[in-house]
């Protein structure tokens, strides 16, 4: 119940969220492209953002630097107008394995080619949840720099048999050692890495 009600005082706290979005497509010079990065958006208002029709058309959608949650990866989900969503970026948040975890599962984000998760608390978890993912078989770029993967994450990724259409893949700073390195190396999972 209580989610509900925070919902709801959601949809009215953003009640000019149309507005919000047609000033977003002005400045990004067409409709399919919005930037919110650095405007202290918060998962109520992603929720009220991608629970709009007016981001149907959306190709491109960043929303870094916002402390945004695992509750803003489930609104994106779970959202029925992302489906031309091509490029998703969430650089500097905070949505942790469960927030990968249900993008990974989403069957709502057919066009999803690009998703960049830098620096966002992901672990061996979130790892796994994208090597095993069926609905991320499209992605061409996987950015999940600056988190903490590990050896164990990369060793489920090196697994993968679902990511083999990856052309770039970036995984800096993951307390990555040789072993998961030598790991990966053996992996003949990614001919296009």
């Amino acid at each position: 119940m209580i989610f509900w009600e925070r919902l709801m005082a959601t949809k009215k706290r953003y009640y000019n969220i149309e507005g919000t979005i047609r000033s977003g497509f002005k400045l990004s010079g067409d409709y399919e492209t919005l930037d919110f990065s650095f405007v202290k958006l918060n998962d109520n208002g992603l929720n009220a953002l991608v629970d709009s029709r007016s981001i149907k058309q959306l190709k491109r959608l960043t929303v870094s630097n916002n402390k945004l949650t695992f509750e803003s990866a489930l609104s994106i989900a779970g959202s029925k107008y992302l489906a031309n969503l091509q490029s998703l970026k969430m650089y500097r948040n905070k949505i942790g394995d469960m927030g990968i975890k249900a993008i990974a599962e989403s069957d709502k984000l057919p066009s999803l080619k690009s998703l960049r998760l830098a620096h966002n608390d992901i672990g061996p978890k979130g790892a796994r949840s994208v090597a095993e993912s069926d609905n991320l078989r499209g992605l061409t770029a996987l950015i999940l720099s600056e988190n903490k993967l590990g050896d164990e994450g990369l060793k489920y990724l090196a697994d993968s048999k679902s990511l083999m259409a990856l052309e770039i893949l970036d995984l800096r700073k993951n307390g990555i050692t040789d072993e998961g390195v030598v790991a990966f190396a053996k992996s003949t999972n990614y001919p296009n890495v």
